[in-house]
């Protein structure tokens, strides 16, 4: 759930459209191990661009990209490219669910070595 000032700005409609996206994702049992909607969670978590899915797609594809091994990468190489492109990326252990979803999220819809990858983390 959003805070509740962000929640309350919205008017009628998007708090229907909201809940409604919310209700959808809970019902497809929406966490980190299975990532429904990345654009949701990231409004959850405080983004308020529109464009920062491609901006942490790009940053975790020149991550990967110029990597020797990728295999190896751990979420702090990914939390210091996030951390360029999106003030909501404060420190890497606190972040470590925000990152591990988006990874996973990526994996599933993009190219599956993000998903990989997400999973290595989770023995991070």
């Amino acid at each position: 759930m959003p805070s509740p000032e962000r929640y309350y700005k919205m008017t009628d409609n998007e708090q229907i459209l909201f809940n409604s996206l919310s209700e959808i994702a809970l019902k497809l049992n929406d966490d980190n191990r299975n990532p429904v909607s990345l654009s949701l969670f990231l409004w959850e978590m405080g983004f308020d661009d529109p464009d920062a899915k491609d901006k942490l797609f790009k940053a975790a594809m020149a991550v990967v990209l110029n990597s020797d091994n990728p295999l190896e990468l751990r979420r702090q190489d990914f939390y210091r490219e996030f951390a360029k492109v999106s003030d909501e990326f404060t420190d890497p252990d606190k972040d470590k669910i925000l990152i591990q979803y988006i990874l996973r999220w990526f994996g599933l819809n993009y190219t599956p070595i993000l998903y990989t990858l997400a999973d290595n983390m989770l023995k991070d």
